[in-house]
Order: C-alpha cells, then structure tokens, then sequence
C-alpha cells in the first residue's frame, strides 16, 4: 500500500489468525520499522509506528473507503530541540 503524498513508507497488511499483521518499511533506505498494537474492531485497523532511526512514533487508524481506496488517519509524534535565541535585553551569562 503506498500513499499519494509522496512518502517512500510502504505498509503491508495482511490477514492472519484473529485479525492482521502489519509491516513498514521506507522505500528509499530500506529501513524496516517497528509495530505494535495492531487491532482490528471490524471496521478499523489500529496500529502503532516507531522509526528507530529517528524516533517518530506514528498512531495509525485505517479504513477501506467504499471505492477500495484505504484512508490512514494518523497522528504524529517527533521529539524536537529547541534553543532558545538570546536577545539583547538578556542578563549576561556570568557562569
């Protein structure tokens, strides 16, 4: 299964005794990534990513769309560092 926004991750799901399994893999490296989670309600197939490389962790809910088409609503979760920019007004740093 590949997405139309571009993403080299290809999922594929297939059935197996009580529900599915379910395996990613990022096409353009050939990073394998973790699952977890996976659930199937009947309706919709619930699964958890986690990209080791990087550590984005995505939520996942799939769901076949009456033209066999399969919508993925996801939610993304990415860790960032930020640094916080110094101004002018800002004490000078006596350590």
């Amino acid at each position: 299964m590949v997405d139309d926004d571009g993403s080299s991750v290809e999922f594929t799901i297939a059935a197996a005794p009580g529900g599915f399994t379910v395996a990613a893999v990022d096409r353009s490296d050939g990073e394998v990534f973790d699952i977890a989670n996976v659930t199937w309600d009947g309706e919709t197939l619930r699964f958890d990513v986690a990209v080791l490389s990087n550590g984005y962790r995505t939520q996942h809910a799939m769901r076949v769309r009456a033209d066999g088409t399969i919508d993925d609503e996801y939610t993304a979760h990415h860790r960032d560092v930020l640094m916080r920019k110094k101004t002018p007004s800002d004490p000078v740093d006596q350590g």
